[in-house]
This record gives structure tokens, C-alpha cells and sequence, in this order.
């Protein structure tokens, strides 16, 4: 039985980054919080993703071209 965190939550996403990879995996935000808040936090310049393959990857903020949820892999993980 998974457990489930009271102060995170994960979010499926596809990030682009601007060597033009595309990235698809898992960011832990804080429960409280939307992608939108979590992006535009200034003390934070890496971002961490996990892949489908576990493999984590240290994103520099910068970098990033654009974020989306990737509610059909949110919902498969959901069913």
C-alpha cells in the first residue's frame, strides 16, 4: 500500500527545456501549492524531476521553455 505525504504531493509532467529535450516524470511540490507558485519561487534555482525510469534530474530553472501537467499519465497512475 503506497503512502501518501500530507505536506507534498507529486504532479506528472512533459517539461521542454531549451536545448530543445523534452522531459517526462514526477515533481513533489508542496501540498498547498500549484506549479505555477512552485516555479516562481525565487530561493529555488533547480527543480527536480524524476523520470519513469527513476532516474532523477536537476533542472536549472532557467533553462526550462515550458511545463505541463500530464493529466493522462496522472490519471493512468490514479486508476
Amino acid at each position: 500500500m503506497a503512502m501518501t505525504s500530507l505536506v507534498r504531493k507529486t504532479i506528472h509532467v512533459i517539461i521542454s527545456m531549451s536545448n530543445g529535450s523534452l522531459l517526462k516524470g514526477v515533481l513533489t511540490i508542496e501540498r498547498s501549492e500549484r506549479l505555477s507558485d512552485m516555479l516562481n519561487k525565487y530561493d529555488k534555482h533547480f527543480l527536480a524531476l524524476v523520470d519513469y525510469d527513476g532516474k532523477v534530474h536537476l533542472l536549472n530553472r532557467q533553462h526550462i521553455v515550458e511545463i505541463m501537467e500530464n493529466e493522462e499519465q496522472e490519471q493512468a497512475t490514479q486508476s
